[in-house]
């Protein structure tokens, strides 16, 4: 699919076609959509938590599939996927920075990180901070609804 032929999706706006038209396919492929940008996902909600007198809602648009390479990104079949070619497995354990062998891609093994790579490190602390590796019942706190009520 050529993204640059007829530019129909700028059309009634002039500023926007005028960049669009000095990039290729490939540079506009390139550019991260909003749902996939970190930084401005954290600004979209940083700037939301700050809103105190209105409700705020944050629309991202994102790709289907994001992530699982060509198989499955942009298609119907993304949320439907249950297996992944023997390719497959090997491409996104690549793009992931998963270091596993192409022999262990394919059989499916598990990569656990090492104790003490920064990953597990993270991994344990969050679970100490959320009171540790078992459930625990929570108090059901009761949120008057008067408090809300300009919202509604």
């Amino acid at each position: 699919m050529e993204l640059t032929k007829g530019l129909t999706w700028v059309k009634d706006n002039s500023e926007l076609e005028s960049i669009m038209t000095n990039l290729s396919d490939d540079e506009l492929k390139a550019i991260k959509r909003g749902g996939f940008d970190h930084k401005k996902l954290y600004a979209a909600f940083d700037k939301a938590s700050k809103s105190s007198e209105k409700p705020t809602v944050i629309l991202v648009k994102t790709l289907k599939g994001y992530g699982l390479g060509e198989g499955s990104e942009g298609r119907n079949i993304a949320h439907q996927k249950k297996t992944m070619s023997d390719d497959e497995r090997i491409e996104i354990a690549k793009r992931l920075g998963i270091p596993l062998s192409d022999e262990e891609c394919i059989d499916a093994k598990f990569y656990v990180p090492d104790q003490d790579s920064d990953e597990m490190k993270y991994l344990h602390k969050r679970r100490q901070d959320l009171g540790g590796y078992q459930p625990i019942d929570l108090k059901i706190v009761n949120l008057s609804r008067h408090r809300y009520r300009k919202f509604f």
